[in-house]
Formats: structure tokens, C-alpha cells, sequence
């Protein structure tokens, strides 16, 4: 239990972010103070934050952020997955590709799994929401603009 005189995981965070606007490099700490004790979704929101500033620093919370979705079942996600790249500083791409090892027992489940997820990746929106086909259909078809967040958890479509 926290007391009152503590900040909380969101109060950091928002801390973190006015920090990181004001360029102050005190957002570091107070991002990290924020994901102490929380779930992996507090890391992803900390990923976004810089990956919004453009700032390097998307690079290494992403890849926080990634190995974070490993299972006790033994899925393991790669450190380099969803890598994003930076040149002097600033955040210039994010590589898009997914790569699974299996056993050639796994492989034809997983090739399965992979190409039934393939045509549904692009119609997660910005607040999570999986849009059927018809939606994104209707949505395309009636002019609504479709924003690509070009970095974070995974590419997402802001309606």
C-alpha cells in the first residue's frame, strides 16, 4: 500500500511524459519509477511516450516491452522483435517482421496459425478493438481517415 504522499504507477507516468515534452532527462526515472510493480502495459505506454517524441529511447522500452509477452509456457519473444531503429537520437523506423522458430513437428500448426492472424493484424485500432471485416469495409468506404501508428505494440489503426 502506497501512502498519500507517494505517487502512484499513473501519476509517474503522466510525470514522465510532462518531463520528456519539457525535454528534462528526470523522465527517465520517472518512467521507471511507473513500471516498478506493474504489468507490461505500463511498459508498452512508456514505449509509445518516446516512440511519440521521436526520441531513441522507444528503442530499448519496446524491446522491454517485447520480452515482457513471454509465457510461462515457454513462448519466448525475441528482444529484436518489433526492433525499432534510431539514428542520432531520433526514432526513424520500426521493422515489421515476425519471426517463429519451431520444431518440425510445430511448424505446420504454426504456419497455420500465422497465416490466420495475417489478414486481422491490420484491423486492431488504437484502442484495441479488432474491427470485423465489414466495419473496416464500412469505415474505409465512407472517407474516415486511417492514422498508422508507426510505432508501439503492434501496428494499429486510429479511426
Amino acid at each position: 500500500m502506497t501512502d498519500a504522499a507517494t505517487p502512484g504507477p499513473e501519476s509517474l507516468f503522466q510525470q514522465g511524459c510532462a518531463a520528456l515534452t519539457a525535454g528534462d532527462e528526470g523522465a527517465a526515472d520517472l518512467f521507471e519509477r511507473a513500471v516498478r510493480d506493474t504489468g507490461d502495459d505500463m511498459l508498452w505506454r512508456v514505449a509509445d511516450a518516446y516512440a511519440r517524441a521521436y526520441s531513441a529511447q522507444a528503442a530499448p522500452w519496446t524491446s522491454r516491452a517485447v520480452t515482457s509477452m513471454s509465457t510461462d509456457a515457454g513462448l519466448m519473444v525475441h528482444p529484436g522483435t518489433l526492433r525499432i531503429i534510431a539514428d542520432h537520437g531520433i526514432c526513424e523506423q520500426q521493422l515489421w517482421a515476425v519471426e517463429v522458430r519451431s520444431s518440425e513437428t510445430d511448424r505446420p500448426a504454426v504456419v497455420t496459425a500465422l497465416t490466420a492472424a495475417l489478414p486481422r493484424l491490420m484491423r486492431v485500432t488504437d484502442g484495441g478493438q479488432e474491427l470485423t471485416v465489414q466495419e473496416m469495409d464500412d469505415a474505409l468506404s465512407t472517407g474516415v481517415t486511417l492514422e498508422v501508428i508507426s510505432f508501439g505494440r503492434l501496428s494499429k489503426l486510429r479511426v
